[in-house]
């Protein structure tokens, strides 16, 4: 079984997204061509807003028979930048998560999606189902709708934002330490947990340590979907779900979906944790049992829904 990650790169859409690959496979299944065999699962990892591939670099090698792709999503990490007209609301990740899937010549995947990510991941599995096998949201399932804006204010809101963030520099911290120790009061996360991720996002320059992620990210969406335009999406999945809410999670701060439990495709369990609990070193392995014993009684499922 594969440990270390191997570094990847995939040209995509004018992108260059930097990822790494985690092929846990046992010796019987080694001997055959992983990539197309059958018993191994193909997981591609979505992480959250501002994060980066290194979030998931504790869980994946916890799970089982599985060849997990973790990308550095547009803007984020290693992965360059959306061009200066393009936008990076949450539907513009959508076209580019079947074309990932093709660069890895996967025809069929199982989607893992953490916070942000398990919105766009939500939301492709609602409307390319023939795609996802089954889907695995860690604290995070719909992106979060209109709440006090009204259409008029959201698209101004986009539009200042736009503007604003185009003449924005990063700001740049003297020592690799006060950037982590920075970006570690919004995640949560102990030191040991969070550093590889934030090194991953810095860039060091003469003037010292820089974001690499786009500025662009911190602006508001363009539009937003409304709550019963999300329990549309909802009702229109139709393959196996697994949804982990961490006690101390943001899932927690925020009402979940009406129709939620209306959906018998979708499980939902509460774990011990905070928000990063897939990083967090006295969760993950309980993150990681759930995942892969939800999965071993995935097969009869989805040929069920399938059927």
């Amino acid at each position: 079984m594969q440990t270390a990650p191997c570094s990847m790169r995939l040209q995509v859409n004018g992108l260059s997204y930097a990822a790494q690959r985690w092929v846990n496979v046992s010796e019987e299944q080694g001997k055959n061509e992983f990539a197309h065999s059958k018993s191994v699962r193909k997981v591609l990892c979505l992480h959250g807003w501002l994060d980066n591939s290194e979030s998931f670099a504790r869980l994946a090698p916890l799970l089982k028979g599985c060849d997990v792709v973790a990308i550095d999503m547009a803007g984020h990490g290693k992965t360059s930048h959306r061009a200066a007209h393009a936008s990076y609301d949450i539907y513009d990740d959508l076209e580019d998560i079947g074309d990932i899937a093709d660069a890895l010549d996967w025809d069929q995947f199982t989607l893992l999606g953490h916070s942000r990510g398990a919105g766009v991941a939500f939301l492709y599995a609602s409307v390319m189902p023939e795609r996802v096998k089954s889907l695995v949201l860690l604290d995070g399932i719909v992106p979060p709708p209109w709440l006090n804006k009204n259409v008029v204010e959201q698209l101004r809101a986009y539009l200042l934002d736009r503007q604003r963030l185009r003449a924005k520099t990063s700001r740049p911290y003297a020592t690799l330490d006060e950037a982590i120790e920075r970006r570690l009061l919004s995640t949560k996360l102990a030191v040991d947990e969070g550093r590889a991720m934030i090194e991953r996002d810095l860039i060091k320059t003469d003037n010292g340590f820089v974001w690499s992620h786009d500025n662009r990210l911190h602006g508001n969406s363009a539009v937003r979907f409304s709550a019963a335009e999300l329990d549309v999406f909802l009702s229109s999945l139709t393959l196996p779900t697994l949804l982990l809410a961490a006690l101390d999670g943001h899932l927690k701060e925020y009402a979940l979906p009406k129709d939620l439990t209306k959906n018998a495709c979708i499980e939902l369990y509460w774990l011990p944790g905070k928000h990063h609990f897939h990083m967090e070193g006295a969760q993950v392995s309980g993150v990681a049992q759930k995942i892969n014993h939800w999965w071993a009684s995935a097969p009869t499922v989805e040929a069920q829904l399938s059927s």
